[in-house]
């Protein structure tokens, strides 16, 4: 959730994550780059802390769309600049630490 609430934030308050977002969304709505719905990727206890939190009201869909945009951003790894994946990478930096590592590294 914390990921999810992150991202939905950040998108509203820097213009560069919001322009790599909306290139990584075009990008997987015009390609096979999309991502399965993240239910069926988690984990049972992941899962579970999921259906509470939608079960108590929280939007979830940002998860969905930051998930899509990770598939997209590795499937199109070879179309973003460095600056792009800093960019797409830093609000996390502190959540999932080695994010931008992963995103550099060869698939």
């Amino acid at each position: 959730m914390k990921v999810a609430q992150r991202h939905d934030r950040t998108r509203l308050r820097d213009a560069a994550y919001d322009a790599v977002v909306r290139r990584l969304l075009g990008w997987a709505v015009t390609s096979a780059a999309c991502s399965p719905p993240v239910q069926s990727v988690l984990g049972p206890s992941s899962r579970a802390r999921l259906g509470i939190a939608v079960r108590q009201g929280v939007d979830v869909g940002g998860l969905q769309t930051w998930a899509t945009c990770v598939t997209s951003a590795l499937t199109h790894r070879v179309r973003l600049s460095a600056e792009d994946v800093t960019a797409f990478c830093s609000p996390f930096r502190d959540l999932l630490p080695g994010l931008e590592r992963r995103m550099n590294e060869p698939l």
